[in-house]
């Protein structure tokens, strides 16, 4: 032991002698005789950022922020070992520099997930959760069972967002007290970490679904009618569909002015009055229309049996996901391309192997023919149509075609002529000169070219072989 006073070095005299005369020691004995530059200060250890995560992945281990007695913990599932995790509690994890933590109550905007004991989870019957979940969705839903298929799907699959690369939203429509709330109601009490909200700000679903882990909440929201004002929050929920989509955002209050990009992707059910006027939406959107029915319980007002059990069923929703984080290897028996694929495939998948599976097989080939008869009826594959029968070495005129449409050789453009260049259609759509040349140029990609007589079109076979397949051959020629 070094005494700092006597600048010696007192091994077996420094604790007796020193200390007694109350000499500064040195306990740690770091510094030689000969060194008179010395401090008892140690270097202060780097202290960790603590991180808060709904969810994340780590190596081979799964991580989901829960209650369990009442405290905040982790679900850890570990993957490394077998198929069959082995699911197990902590109180957060501590990596180099940084400690993750769970979320607290108070700063979600959805029940947590809460459990009594973690001890003896036992395997989720996948078939025996279905049974449960179509039970609690027939209790209180009022709708065709086809549209309650599309519901058990939306909510089981939002407990797969792993396996899921693309995704359909779903939209319940119909007047106040048509039951579109009540859908809304239930998927909040069961989906995956969901945002339930009316009018919400796409700041807000920027902040919610984050930029650090991608897949970490389900949007329900209400009263749509005015979403297509809002410009930012259409463009990010017609992004939202595909995994890795992000959009970027600046944050003007910061000196900086740093670029942000957020992730859009997430589960969501749009419900209002009407459908949105957004064409792209409206192309990733399946429609459930609602009539006003008595349900056997009413969500709002649920008894404390009704609701132990719908709890039950959310915490085995999030057990299995836990227990079933990889996706396996199935072929369908139905094969789909391009946007029905994006739209359907997964949510297959997901029910495949189920007794809800043929049923729901027949109700997804069902709204994939709704879908493309909805294609087929817009003013944009009209013209298309138009363009192909007029059409002579992939060319033709812009008379040609505004001629053929004011005429009454078409029962699809049957209407009225407001002016010269402006046409109304008896079922409401207008074709202008204007629109029609965008449509043709825009949508079609044609090349234009300015006559003395008129404006000639020009198309590319193989955007002719792509406008053929989206508006159908079935009903070209």
């Amino acid at each position: 032991m070094y005494c700092l006073t006597c600048r010696a070095d007192r091994t077996g005299t420094a604790k007796d002698v020193c200390k007694e005369a109350e000499h500064d020691l040195d306990y740690e004995n770091l510094h030689p005789a000969t060194n008179s530059n010395f401090t008892n200060d140690p270097t202060p250890e780097k202290e960790k950022q603590h991180i808060v995560k709904p969810k994340f992945r780590l190596n081979n281990n799964f991580y989901e922020s829960v209650y369990v007695n009442e405290k905040p913990q982790f679900f850890k599932a570990d993957y490394s070992i077998i198929d069959t995790p082995v699911i197990t509690v902590i109180k957060n994890l501590k990596c180099e520099e940084e400690t993750f933590e769970p979320v607290l109550k108070e700063n979600i905007p959805y029940k947590p997930y809460s459990f009594k004991a973690a001890k003896g989870i036992s395997r989720i019957s996948k078939s025996n959760l279905l049974d449960s979940l179509w039970e609690i969705i027939n209790d209180y839903i009022v709708a065709e069972d086809s549209d309650k298929l599309l519901i058990l799907a939306y909510i089981f699959a939002s407990y797969h967002l792993e396996w899921i690369y693309t995704l359909h939203y779903l939209a319940p429509i119909g007047d106040t007290g048509s039951g579109k709330s009540t859908i809304l109601d239930l998927c909040n009490k069961l989906m995956y970490r969901p945002i339930y909200s009316e009018g919400l700000s796409f700041a807000n679903v920027f902040r919610l679904l984050g930029n650090d882990e991608e897949g970490t909440a389900c949007i329900l929201e209400d009263e749509i009618q005015s979403l297509d004002k809002d410009k930012a929050k259409v463009s990010g929920y017609k992004m939202g569909y595909k995994k890795g989509n992000t959009q970027a955002k600046i944050n003007m209050n910061s000196l900086d002015q740093k670029q942000n990009f957020f992730f859009t992707f997430a589960p969501k059910i749009l419900a209002g009055e009407r459908l949105t006027e957004d064409s792209g939406l409206q192309e990733r959107t399946i429609p459930i229309y609602m009539i006003e029915g008595k349900p056997k319980y009413n969500i709002s007002r649920l008894e404390k049996e009704q609701a132990e059990k719908i709890q039950q069923v959310r915490n085995d929703l999030l057990l299995w996901k836990l227990q079933n984080l990889l996706k396996p290897n199935i072929n369908l028996d139905l094969e789909l391309t391009g946007r029905n694929q994006e739209l359907f495939e997964d949510f297959l998948v997901v029910m495949y192997g189920s007794k809800y599976y043929d049923s729901y097989k027949k109700v997804v080939l069902q709204n994939i023919k709704n879908r493309e008869k909805s294609i087929h009826s817009k003013l944009e594959a009209r013209i298309w149509r138009a363009c192909r029968k007029l059409m002579e070495n992939n060319m033709v005129t812009f008379s040609q075609i505004w001629n053929y449409i004011i005429s009454d050789e078409s029962e699809e453009f049957t209407g009225i002529s407001e002016t010269e260049q402006r046409y109304i259609l008896h079922d409401g759509f207008e074709v202008s000169t204007r629109s029609l040349s965008k449509t043709i140029t825009e949508k079609f990609r044609a090349k234009h070219k300015r006559t003395r007589k008129s404006v000639e079109y020009r198309f590319d076979s193989k955007v002719i072989e792509q406008l053929d397949e989206k508006y159908g051959k079935e009903i070209l020629f």
